[in-house]
């Protein structure tokens, strides 16, 4: 029998649900290079449904080194120097090639720090998000669109990669991540490179679609605004093999991001404005004045 275990930043009781287990664990798992130099620090982590981690520090601190583990994937010319990596219960360094196939095809998604080199340029959206999709019905890249917030009609389906903005080749991307229903997704630096309302419209769309989808999440950023309002919990690394590790909210709770809190507020301010007109050539003239704040 299981008993409902407490939350302590919290008075309601939090029940122990096999839900909440683990999708991926890393335990003590660092890398090395053939030189001796280490590209990862020995790192433990676990990514839960509905929870998303941020990956944190300078480059070089092995934070894509981190998130390709979960596939089983090692830099050339690295090694382990130790640790596990386990997705649903399979050490990703120990299964056999068949069954690391089976669980990166079906059980992970990742979208690198370039979406549009993950796009095939000589096809059309509708073919990108079905050819790897669970379900590759019309009716399914339409539910794909609409869940990445981009238009699901035919002239889109229609287009190629070169003919979309930096915006919707990631959420592109995403969504092509997603045809698989995945239930790990990793993201290196997804909002690189994008401006600040772009930046927001993409950490909304992912904390949306990690709690519907139930999704663990984990993505690697430079961005202390998007860490703050996007991550549950965050794994800082450093150059020197230092980690550090905390919780940046209680389960059920998001911060808003502190540019979201700014857009409240107006960003325009215009009183008694009047702009005169006129036309010397029929001899009449206009003008009109109005406020708002």
């Amino acid at each position: 029998m299981s008993h409902p275990t407490r939350n302590t930043d919290s008075e309601e009781p939090v029940a122990t649900t096999r839900e909440e287990e683990p999708v991926a664990t890393t335990r003590d798992f660092g890398v090395v290079a053939t030189d001796g130099r280490h590209l990862l620090a020995a790192t433990s982590l676990s990514l839960r449904p509905g929870r998303i981690v941020a990956v944190t520090g300078p480059s070089g601190a092995g934070k894509t080194t981190l998130l390709r583990a979960f596939l089983g994937h090692l830099p050339h010319d690295t090694t382990r120097s130790g640790g596990t990596v386990e997705v649903l219960g399979h050490d990703m360094f120990a299964a056999d090639d068949t069954a690391r196939r089976a669980i990166r095809s079906g059980e992970i998604a990742y979208v690198g720090q370039d979406p549009a080199s993950l796009l095939n340029p000589r096809l059309r959206i509708r073919t990108l998000l079905s050819e790897l999709g669970a379900d590759r019905t019309s009716d399914a890249v339409g539910e794909l669109l609409d869940a990445v917030r981009l238009s699901a009609d035919r002239d889109f389906m229609a287009r190629r990669p070169g003919q979309l903005s930096g915006g919707q080749l990631r959420r592109v991307a995403l969504a092509r991540a997603l045809s698989k229903r995945p239930r790990l997704l990793l993201l290196d630096e997804p909002t690189a490179g994008l401006d600040p309302v772009l930046r927001e419209e993409i950490t909304e769309l992912l904390r949306t679609l990690t709690g519907e989808r139930r999704l663990a999440l984990a993505f690697s950023s430079h961005d202390p605004d998007v860490v703050a309002g996007l991550a549950d919990d965050a794994v800082h690394l450093t150059a020197d093999g230092a980690r550090h590790s905390r919780a940046l909210r209680p389960r059920g709770e998001r911060a808003v991001p502190p540019h979201t809190a700014a857009t409240a507020r107006a960003v325009l301010d215009v009183r008694d404005l009047s702009v005169p007109f006129s036309d010397r050539g029929t001899g009449w003239g206009w003008g009109w004045g109005w406020g708002w704040g």
